[in-house]
């Protein structure tokens, strides 16, 4: 994301008590990166406990075609609209990540 001049502040706050829901932990951080990425939030709402969504977000790279096409698959499979192909632990993400 450096390489391609995108600055995202994570967020983390070691106050959110996620536990061991790793799934809740790659769904808002997928979250923040679609926001800082394109602008507009990927959903209006959400439940963490339900999953209510209420709305599909598009990809990415079809919000702005000058974001990395490998960047918006994997911010999508993190926060993806149907739950059995989102990524559910950050080991699913590693065949996106380049480390330069």
């Amino acid at each position: 994301m450096r390489i391609n001049g995108i600055d995202l502040d994570i967020g983390f706050v070691e106050s959110e008590n996620y536990g061991t829901n790793e799934e809740l932990e790659v769904f808002e951080l997928g979250s923040k990166i679609y926001t800082s990425l394109t602008g507009n939030k990927a959903y209006k709402s959400y439940s963490r406990v339900a999953k209510i969504l209420n709305d599909i977000p598009d990809m990415p790279h079809r919000v702005d075609s000058s974001i990395d096409e490998n960047l918006s698959k994997m911010v999508y499979k993190m926060i993806h609209p149907t739950s059995i192909l989102r990524a559910e632990v950050f080991s699913e993400l590693e065949s996106f990540i380049a480390i330069y």
